[in-house]
């Protein structure tokens, strides 16, 4: 039997699924209504995870977004920075120690390139 079962006069019987369970109450219900109940329930199921579906590519979009903008926002902020030479596509990044401040590739410690922050024209 598949979903909820009751007794044929209506009654509920806490083990139901088990031989004789109806036996005293006129036997198992078997009336198509019976499953109208469990169907709802199954397309309750189905109305939450097509609901879950799409508020997870909603959010999926909005993270999207909001990686393009901050690549933006980090492009714009970091045009001027020097390239290393080596690695003409890759811009320095900025260092600063005790000795001073300057512009390392980003690809260290296999590329030692480096340029005083003094060298840098904006």
């Amino acid at each position: 039997m598949v979903g909820p079962v009751i007794c044929e006069d209506g009654w509920h019987s806490p083990s139901i699924g088990r031989q004789g369970a109806c036996s005293h109450h006129g036997g198992v219900n078997n009336d198509p209504q019976n499953a109208v109940g469990f169907l709802s329930f199954l397309s309750g199921i189905a109305g939450c995870f097509y609901s879950y579906k799409r508020m997870s590519k909603f959010a999926e979009k909005r993270i999207r977004e909001e990686k393009e903008l901050a690549k933006k926002i980090y492009e714009e902020k970091h045009k001027n920075d020097p390239h290393c030479p080596k690695h003409p596509g890759e811009r320095m990044i900025k260092v600063e120690e005790r000795r001073g401040s300057f512009w390392r590739c980003p690809r260290y410690p296999r590329c030692k390139k480096t340029k005083k922050i003094a060298d840098t024209v904006y």
